[in-house]
């Protein structure tokens, strides 16, 4: 795949900033005034080329979420997330030579669907990150998620179909918890560390999925919370786009296993 490491400079509200995007840890990483926060996109030619081609204007918001904004071929200035950019891209909806009648495609097709990310973290945008929920379901997960009590760990990632979860705790006495996770299709034996490994193809059954990781008293820890938001096994003061890229790097992992470990 081509190495890009281009920079494209720009004018904004009278003043010059660059944009930089270079590979890194196998993904194509995006920053703002060449330096500060980086933004992790998965390596892929048509998102890197729409970069290129139509200079977007990004915009960082308080809550560190990218914005994209750009004039459309009818003169009018639109704004796009990042994360809806790349998902439209990955699935093959949002291309380069046909940009702006996709997006407002993509957008209809998206309706009142919203893009989640399945670690909780904007800065990872990659593939395996993104996924259509409704915007029910999206709260619904946030609020477990920001409520969690941190296990060993918890990994969660999207194949295009279906959710992988692979959950790590210490366990001291697996019979009650056994049980009380049975009703999720989930099973546990054995003491001391342990691994679930699961998948499901919708939404929904995720997020019951994660209420009863949680509502099991298992050996947790408490969790980290940056800007109200989840972050999976963070450590104090650790940036949010430090844990990204080891998040990127566990899903990744989760991807590459075996069907048989999953149950």
């Amino acid at each position: 795949m081509k190495r890009y490491t281009e920079k494209i400079s720009f004018r904004y509200a009278e003043r010059r900033l660059i944009y930089e995007i270079h590979e890194e840890n196998g993904c194509a990483v995006y920053r703002i005034g060449g330096k500060g926060e980086k933004y992790y996109f998965s390596m892929d030619n048509e998102l890197i080329n729409i970069f290129n081609k139509y200079k977007l204007t990004p915009y960082k918001r308080k809550d560190k979420r990218l914005i994209f904004t750009y004039r459309d071929s009818d003169g009018k200035q639109y704004h796009l997330f990042a994360h809806n950019l790349a998902h439209g891209v990955y699935n093959g909806i949002i291309h380069c030579d046909n940009f702006y009648n996709d997006v407002r495609a993509y957008c209809s097709r998206k309706g009142a669907l919203t893009v989640d990310h399945a670690d909780g973290n904007v800065f990872n945008i990659t593939r395996h990150n993104l996924s259509w929920m409704t915007k029910a379901e999206n709260l619904r997960k946030g609020n477990v998620t920001k409520k969690l009590k941190m296990p060993e760990r918890l990994v969660i990632t999207y194949d295009g179909s279906g959710y992988r979860v692979e959950f790590t705790v210490k366990v001291t006495n697996s019979a009650p918890i056994a049980e009380q996770i049975s009703a999720y299709g989930l099973s546990l034996s054995g003491c001391g560390i342990c691994r679930i490994c699961t998948r499901t193809d919708n939404a929904e059954k995720l997020i019951e999925i994660i209420q009863g990781l949680t509502s099991a008293k298992m050996g947790w820890r408490e969790p980290l919370r940056i800007n109200k938001r989840w972050v999976e096994s963070a450590k104090k003061g650790e940036a949010m786009v430090d844990v990204a890229v080891r998040s990127i790097n566990e899903q990744r992992r989760l991807m590459s296993e075996p069907q048989s470990t999953f149950i």
